[in-house]
Order: C-alpha cells, then structure tokens, then sequence
C-alpha cells in the first residue's frame, strides 16, 4: 500500500520513459524491415518520384497524415527510409512540413459537427498546423533556390548524426505552434468569431450580468438575477416580434 503513492506519483515520468522505449525498439525494427525495400523496384520508382520533386513530397506529406493520423510517427518512417539512404534528407524535411496540411485536413473534417467555441478551437489548430507548415516548406524551398542553409544544415555544427538532426528539424516544426500564437495575439479571437460565430442561443444562455461572487452578496446576486430575467425577456419579446414580421406562415402545435 505504501508503494502505490511512489507508484502514481512516478506514473507520468515511467510512462514516457517506456513509451520513448517501445518507440526506439520499433524504430530498430523498422530499419530492419527497410532493408528488402532497396531492391524493391516499385518502391524505387516511387522514392524516385519524391526525390525528382519538391512539392510532389510537401503533398505526399500531407496526404500520409489523413491516412495515418500520427506525424510523429509518419517522421520516424520517413527519417527511417532517408538513413537507408532511399529518400533525400531535404525532401524529408518537405514531406515532413507537408503533415501540417494533413493535420488541417484532418481537424476540419472531423470538426464538421462543431459549432461555437469548439469550431473555433479546431479552426485555431487548422491555422497553426498551415502556418507551420508553410513555414518549414517555404523555407526548404528557399533554401534549395538561394543555396541558403534549410533547417537540417543549420545545426550541423552540432555534428549530430543524420537522423537526430531531421528529428530536431521536425521538433522545431511542432515549436512554430506557439509562435503562431505569439504572432496573432490578441487578434486571433477576432478573427476565430468572424470565422464561427456563436449561435444565438449559445449567446443567450452565457450570463451576462452574474458573477462567482455574486454568491458572497446576496443583496447584489437578487440584482443581478432580476437584470438576467430582464435580458432573456427581452430577447424573446425581439424574437416573438421577428416571427410575427416574418412573411411565412408560423404553426405552434398546442
């Protein structure tokens, strides 16, 4: 019984240690597995196609994240296939961008049934997962024009292996979403009400004039309740009004 304290306190840390462990296990086996495909002839006419174009990898990025819904994990296949020396690192680092398209595309489908302040968080992870990507792929791509130093060569003074310097490519991508938040601030909330409004009864059942402490006051909380019927009868006193000026026929079943 003693233990179980200790145990639970320790939970969190245990369970990404282990998790961080099965990943590396894997990732050896999956280097293992990678070997048959460099005598694969349709698989090289495939790498060839990726390595012959930028943008084909950037989309190939974003199309693996719909069907595989795990960008970590679509990386560690791609850094898996370049250390076997079938991809290109700088058209890992585009396909690995393009999974920001892919989380879009994901967050937008799957929020179709959202209304309100949901919509409008899966609205903010669509944006942030563009920004970054289009930030990492422009960046390749600017990099590949100008000769300039892409996200992989600029930390190669730290002499890391090829692998960790794509996996720390691929961290800074996943760090550029607080910097979209930096960068929109305060206007972001603006521009997500623009995008899903709140419905009216969303808006009508918010409080509007009660408070948390308005429990601590009695006399004030009596006020503030008579201002909150106050507001909801008038809301449908201007709601009753638009239906009696509305052109079609209103039935109410009695």
């Amino acid at each position: 019984t003693c233990a179980l304290p200790i145990f639970s306190r320790w939970k969190p840390i245990l369970g990404t240690l282990f998790g961080i462990a099965f990943m590396l296990y894997g990732l050896v086996h999956l280097k293992r597995a990678a070997e048959p495909l460099q005598a694969s002839e349709s698989f090289a006419v495939i790498t060839g196609a990726l390595n012959n174009s930028y943008l084909l990898a950037f989309f190939t990025g974003g199309v693996l994240r719909l069907v595989i819904q795990s960008s970590s994990g679509i990386s560690v296949i791609l850094i898996t296939l370049c250390g076997r020396g079938l991809l290109a690192p700088e058209l890992v680092l585009m396909a690995m961008a393009g999974t920001g398209l892919g989380i879009a595309g994901s967050v937008l489908l799957f929020g179709r049934g959202l209304q309100g302040e949901g919509l409008r968080i899966a609205y903010w992870q669509a944006l942030a997962s563009v920004f970054s990507s289009l930030v990492m792929g422009g960046w390749c791509l600017l990099a590949h024009v100008t000769g300039l130093p892409n996200a992989r060569q600029l930390i190669q003074p730290l002499h890391l292996s090829l692998e960790t310097s794509l996996a720390t490519a691929f961290l800074f991508q996943m760090l550029l979403y607080p910097v979209a938040g930096w960068v929109t601030g305060r206007r972001a909330p603006a521009w997500l009400a623009r995008l899903a409004p709140e419905q009216a009864e969303v808006t009508l059942a918010r409080p509007a004039f009660l408070t948390e402490g308005a429990v601590e006051q009695p006399e004030l909380a009596l006020e503030e309740v008579r201002k909150e019927q106050l507001r909801l009868l008038k809301a449908r006193s201007e709601e009753h009004t638009s239906e009696l000026q509305s052109p079609y026929v209103i039935s109410y079943a009695v």
